[in-house]
């Protein structure tokens, strides 16, 4: 190329802004986040306040190490426990909290709407946030990771298991994150609830890392498989959830968040028959709770008459058909998944505690489970979807424990009118269910209370069966009319 071109070139090609510090790659919707997170006066304030405890906790920590050798171990897992505190608050309360204020920010300045008309999508706004929190998380763990190193010279403690310690936080901070950006979208209850996590379970929970998570544990490393996969999970789910607090109608997060209970059940199956008994129960568990939350949350939804939603089903013929009984919103379509999950998650149930005795009754309490949740369906039905439905699932489980714990004083009387009493509490599904657990472990006899739960559930659902059927073949007359795509106009050329 000539001396002349070269020139042209040079000055034809445009000076790189400063601003760009991100590469092209990343989402704009992270960039954004992290910009304004990390030049905000909370994080910066939380940095050098941590940085500063910090420093006073190793100083007065080298103070101490004076002291005789029985003493120099106890003052180090003393400070050590405080190097957990600090930095669990900062990891695990302060920075997540600041996901719902962003989230609850652009609520109040109306700045949702401008952001969709960038074509980001609600997730990839929810996802932008959740990273860029976890972002500002990995700065603070960098920063804090020196000191987690310097302890080991002092003595007494195990690096190793510090370094699970300190995964297992990161991991809980991912999962606090996601339940703050989860929450923000909620009622003022939720809001509620979640902040009373943070603030009670959360810090006792952290105060003690270094002892459970710690030099008490064995083998920490063997369950870590199980802690990430349910860190994942938990994540997943909340961001989902997240995000359909957002999201318009035309999205269907409903499938989303159906599809990680499978994925959740898949997992429990997995961890029973590879995990071994303390991590396949951990998952499990978990599990089990996870899948019983999304089940009872997609209960409470209205089904959505949006061809948006039924277009993808019906790209898949009769498979699609089908799908879309399981995957589309609506509470009918929750009963089908409801249905469909069940047996598989019973056999991880029971598959993954194969050491428990038949008086444990596992199978029987699963089954109870479920129909605690199906119980208050045709009640439900009578108000509105959404919170109203919400409220009538809560009281009829809030009136079964109130009708338990009635007539467990009643236990040592054995006159007819108690008896009476206490048949009818077997009534209520999750009455049964409590009975069967305080009870289980003391003696048999217990089919006729199980067969009375689980028969008034089924008589409860009879009342909502020609409903159910109406809804179901209006999802599919939705999914077949989402099939005929009309033809384009014909354009009228002139002579």
């Amino acid at each position: 190329m000539s001396t002349p071109h070269r020139a042209a070139a040079a000055v034809a090609k445009p000076d790189r802004w400063p601003g760009d510090d991100f590469p092209a790659w990343i989402s704009p919707m992270l960039v954004k986040e992290l910009r304004q997170g990390v030049q905000s006066g909370a994080f910066a304030w939380t940095f050098i306040l941590l940085q500063v405890a910090m420093f006073l906790l190793m100083t007065f920590w080298v103070l101490n190490r004076s002291a005789g050798l029985q003493s120099r171990i106890e003052v180090n897992q003393l400070f050590h426990g405080f190097f957990w505190m600090l930095f669990g608050l900062a990891a695990v309360i302060a920075l997540p909290m600041r996901a719902a204020g962003s989230m609850a920010s652009e609520r109040v300045g109306n700045t949702l709407d401008l952001l969709r008309l960038t074509h980001l999508s609600s997730t990839q706004i929810v996802l932008g946030k959740w990273l860029a929190v976890m972002a500002q998380v990995l700065l603070i763990a960098a920063a804090v990771l020196p000191y987690l190193v310097l302890q080991y010279f002092f003595g007494g403690l195990d690096l190793v298991a510090d370094l699970f310690s300190f995964l297992v936080v990161l991991l809980v901070a991912a999962i606090m994150t996601a339940a703050s950006l989860a929450a923000a979208g909620q009622s003022p209850l939720a809001r509620g609830l979640l902040t009373f996590f943070l603030v009670i379970a959360v810090p006792n929970f952290l105060a003690n890392s270094g002892s459970v998570l710690g030099t008490a544990m064995l083998s920490p490393w063997s369950a870590l498989p199980a802690i990430v996969v349910v860190a994942v999970l938990l994540t997943a789910v909340m961001l989902v959830y997240a995000a359909a607090a957002i999201a318009p109608p035309a999205e269907n997060h409903a499938a989303r968040v159906r599809v990680l209970a499978l994925v959740a059940t898949g997992l429990a199956l997995v961890a029973g028959a590879w995990f071994g008994p303390v991590s396949a129960a951990f998952v499990i568990a978990v599990s089990v709770l996870l899948v019983a939350g999304i089940a009872i949350a997609e209960l409470t939804s209205a089904p959505v008459a949006l061809a948006s939603i039924h277009a993808p089903f019906a790209r898949l013929g009769l498979v699609g058909r089908l799908a879309a009984l399981v995957f589309t919103p609506g509470w009918a379509t929750a009963i089908c998944f409801t249905i469909l999950v069940a047996p598989f998650l019973g056999l991880a149930v029971v598959s993954g505690f194969p050491g428990l005795p038949p008086t444990a009754m596992i199978p029987e309490k699963f089954v109870l489970g479920v129909a605690a949740i199906l119980f208050p369906l045709s009640l439900m039905l009578c108000f509105p979807a959404g919170k109203s439905r919400r409220l009538v699932f809560i009281g009829v489980q809030i009136f079964s424990l109130v009708i338990f714990f009635l007539q467990s004083p009643l236990g040592f009387s054995h006159t007819a009118a108690t008896e009476i009493f206490r048949a009818l509490t077997n009534l209520l599904p999750l009455a049964a269910l409590l009975n069967l657990v305080s009870q289980g472990s003391s003696g048999g006899g217990f089919e006729p209370m199980i067969a009375l739960a689980v028969g008034t559930t089924i008589l409860s659902l009879v009342f909502v069966v020609p409903r159910f059927v109406r809804q179901l073949a209006a999802v599919d007359r939705r999914v077949t009319a989402a099939r005929v795509v009309p033809a384009a106009p014909r354009r009228s050329h002139p002579a």
